[in-house]
């Protein structure tokens, strides 16, 4: 044997007992918790096949209400090894059990409906995983003529079926981070409420985030350089049978984060858009046509940014994690409820404290329109709301129906006090009309001007204390 051939002869022989070993390895138990951890349930009993990763998801059985028990059977993942992301092992996994669609479903609505059944034409999922990071670095997913079924006391009853529902995620390295995109789109969706049907013709949700920071546990990036996002639908129909009215409209939205590194803030705008906007039946006296609502905060602290995040995510967890048994957690207290939502609400205020969040709005109507702006002043103790809008055609848009009553009260104080009837939706704003300020546009249409001031002390319109409910964007309106 030449020196070259014994050589390669001992390489030969080192690449094959590495390669060797490298099959052999088994998982360690940190391994296996972490693969329990990025698939968010820690029953799940991972073992070793070969050279795939088998996740064993166990049978649920839940006992409702009725006394019926309920269940989704045992299922299994096979992971693969899939390379590497941000230098951490990847696996990959793709199932069309329909026993994984349930398991989905059911751990996303088995808190509200614990007698969910699923059903579906087909399912389909594929998704990457980094178990030493904590998170999915990619996933598709469709569903074909999803249908649920809440079968609470033995009763079937649908209430959601799509056409089609699917689904795209997909993770770019990019220096230790990552840059995220996502869709999610539905089609021919009917949700049955209590008083009515919902249906969505469909709709398409896009989320795009360059140089994301994804923690472990998030399946959605909350921090990155600059993120986009949007959602867009079809014209939606609302049917209420018991109020003989149908309402027609279209939802559109957007917004974008965009992080100053150098100030180490994030300026924050969101859009929201009514259109197509049709009524019948009770609702066919306010002829809106669109509205539309936009919000914009600056300078918000990222590190406070990053804890109410945190903070979020540990209250998702609560609410979605597998683990967790549905008997117990719908023995959750309506109070204990209650404080999980002013846990929220006091997350948020401290989070603005010190901010201004500035908005504007705009209705238009057949024969009129609304438009302002202002602004919510967030203090530690109180939030003052600011606002400044107009009326085009106050009088078209709400008849004084009334007046001819409160004229007749006015004359004869001492006789029995009547009800006057209703001008219609701006008929709590009348009293502050100021006929002397009244001008008129181009178009010869009245114009009526008004500004609000509400805080904890009270609240003015056009500078008279507040006696009823008038319309606004107030600070209810951002949870605070």
């Amino acid at each position: 044997m030449t020196k070259k051939s014994f050589i390669l002869s001992v390489v030969a022989v080192g690449v094959f007992t590495l390669v060797a070993q490298s099959a052999a390895a088994v998982l360690s138990e940190t391994q296996k918790q972490e693969i329990r951890n990025v698939l968010g349930d820690q029953t799940i009993e991972v073992t070793e096949e070969n050279e795939t990763v088998v996740a064993g998801f166990p049978e649920v059985t839940v006992q409702d209400e009725g006394g019926s028990k309920k269940k989704v059977d045992a299922y299994q993942l096979h992971l693969k090894a899939a390379g590497s992301f941000n230098g951490m092992p990847q696996y990959k996994y793709v199932t069309v059990s329909p026993l994984r669609l349930k398991s989905l479903v059911y751990s996303r609505l088995g808190l509200w409906f614990p007698s969910v059944v699923t059903e579906a034409g087909s399912f389909a999922e594929e998704a990457s995983i980094v178990p030493a990071l904590g998170y999915e670095s990619g996933r598709k997913m469709q569903i074909i003529n999803l249908r649920l079924i809440d079968e609470e006391e033995g009763v079937p009853n649908e209430f959601l079926t799509a056409s089609k529902i699917s689904s795209f995620v997909q993770n770019k390295e990019n220096d230790g981070g990552t840059d995220y995109f996502s869709v999610f789109k539905g089609e021919n969706i009917v949700i049955s409420l209590s008083l009515g049907n919902l249906r969505i013709p469909g709709f398409v949700s896009v989320n795009d985030m360059k140089n994301a920071v994804l923690k472990p546990g998030q399946k959605v990036p909350m921090l990155a350089d600059d993120i986009k996002g949007s959602l867009k639908m079809s014209v939606v129909t609302l049917e209420v049978p018991m109020l003989s009215t149908v309402v027609n409209f279209r939802i559109d939205s957007e917004g974008r984060s965009v992080l100053n590194k150098k100030e180490e803030t994030i300026d924050v705008v969101w859009l929201f858009r009514l259109r197509d906007v049709k009524s019948e039946g009770m609702l066919s006296d306010l002829p809106l046509n669109s509205f539309d609502l936009k919000f914009l905060v600056k300078g918000i602290d990222r590190q406070k940014y990053e804890k109410f995040q945190d903070e979020q995510q540990g209250n998702m967890l609560f609410l979605t994690e597998d683990s967790i048994d549905a008997a117990e957690i719908l023995a959750v207290s309506d109070d204990d409820e209650t404080e999980l939502v002013e846990v929220s609400s006091e997350n948020w205020r401290s989070l603005l404290i010190g901010k201004d969040v500035k908005y504007k709005f705009s209705a238009l109507f057949d024969r009129g329109a609304i438009s302002g702006n202002g602004c919510l002043e967030i203090k530690k103790d109180d939030v003052l709301n600011v606002m400044k809008f107009k009326v085009v055609n106050f009088d078209v848009l709400s008849p004084d129906t009334g007046k001819a009553c409160r004229e007749r009260q006015a004359k004869d104080p001492s006789g029995m006090p009547l009800r006057c009837p209703s001008g219609g939706f701006l008929d709590s704003l009348r009293p502050y009309l100021d006929i002397g300020k009244r001008v008129k546009n181009d178009k010869g249409e009245t114009v009526d001007e008004f500004v609000v001031r509400q805080s904890g002390a009270g609240s003015t319109i056009n500078g008279k204390p507040l006696s009823m409910g008038v319309p606004s964007v107030s600070s209810a309106y951002m949870g605070l």
